[in-house]
């Protein structure tokens, strides 16, 4: 299955522009999370938000560690897993999700 971004009426025009631009998939849903969270758990790893603030990030733990199997040890693979435990899946919690913005950020060698 290809990566999209999923993503609701809400979008900003402009950063529809940039993902067309960028040639990134995205299927527009109707708005609310409660029509986009079916779409992105039918991926590994999901993200919804809305710009109102409502969003989670999903994942499949049991399919990703399958898919990582025999890399547990590789730098990367460390660092994408402790970026996804920063995640809450159940509430969206936006002090988690500046905190992966954040981690991003240092990651590029970037500051907020």
């Amino acid at each position: 299955m290809p990566n999209v971004l999923v993503n609701t009426a809400y979008t900003n025009t402009k950063a529809n522009e940039f993902l067309d631009n960028n040639k990134i998939n995205r299927k527009c849903v109707p708005t609310g999370v409660k029509n986009a969270h079916p779409e992105v758990i039918k991926y590994v790893i999901g993200a919804n938000d809305e710009p109102n603030g409502h969003g989670t990030v999903y994942v499949d733990w049991a399919q990703l560690h399958k898919l990582l199997e025999g890399r547990h040890g590789d730098p990367n693979t460390i660092k994408l897993l402790a970026f996804l435990d920063l995640t809450n899946v159940y509430v969206g919690d936006a002090i988690c999700n500046l905190l992966m913005v954040e981690a991003v950020l240092r990651d590029l060698d970037y500051s907020i």
